[in-house]
């Protein structure tokens, strides 16, 4: 099993995919320690409450970018595995890092 840190999940998203369809499955970590497994999956298979919705995950997967949205509960966690789905406040928290 891979991992990746915060620094190069936030630097390399497209990096992350790639290693997503080698490995299918990678440990983030923060500060060395485990935090969250990311799991390859399908977007073909997996389904949302809103249909509609899935045209915003394919185009995050295909980019290998992160799904950015006010409303997580349209993604639930087995959505995720290979697109991160995060808030506008928790990406911002990744990409600035806290500042407390």
């Amino acid at each position: 099993m891979k991992f990746i840190s915060i620094r190069d999940l936030r630097n390399d998203t497209a990096g992350l995919r790639r290693d997503l369809q080698a490995d299918r499955e990678i440990v983030v970590t923060a500060n060395g320690r485990p935090i969250a497994i990311m799991t390859r999956v399908d977007p073909d298979t997996v389904e949302l409450p809103d249909p509609d919705d899935a045209a915003f995950l394919e185009v995050a997967a295909a980019s290998g970018s992160i799904l950015i949205t006010g409303n997580t509960r349209h993604y639930p966690k087995s959505s995720q595995a290979e697109v991160p789905v995060m808030t506008p406040s928790e990406f911002l928290e990744l990409l600035c890092g806290s500042r407390s």
